[in-house]
């Protein structure tokens, strides 16, 4: 998607500053997430994402994202598109050898994920 596209369904999207984007049951009780509060988490993930990329030498077309559904996914996922690069969505339940085989198979070597069993390695950058 490019870069003037996403700015404008990211614009649309989150144009309502009050509407309520989540409520979310936590474990100190139900936590709701305005639009206004949610453009702040996209644009740190954006801001962040674009201080990793600029450490990263070989920057690949698309960042592997393997997470369980959440607010932050969903943030994740926006930060990622409104910066210009390409968002590969990994179902969380995939094993090692399909998450490495999706990854080599986009040319990527950045990997986004909230599951712990990832194996580290200086080919992939997990965040």
């Amino acid at each position: 998607m490019e870069k003037k596209k996403c700015n404008i369904l990211y614009q649309e999207l989150f144009e309502a500053k009050d509407m309520v984007m989540f409520e979310c049951l936590n474990r100190s009780g139900k936590e709701i997430i305005k639009n206004s509060d949610y453009v702040k988490m996209i644009e740190n993930v954006s801001s962040n994402m674009s201080k990793i990329l600029k450490s990263i030498s070989d920057k690949p077309n698309f960042v592997g994202v393997r997470m369980s559904s959440t607010p932050n996914f969903y943030a994740i996922v926006f930060g990622i598109l409104r910066i210009g690069m390409n968002v590969l969505l990994m179902d969380p339940k995939t094993d090692e050898r399909q998450y490495k085989s999706l990854l080599e198979e986009a040319d990527s070597n950045i990997l986004i994920t909230n599951m712990m069993n990832v194996e580290v390695n200086s080919k992939i950058y997990v965040i």
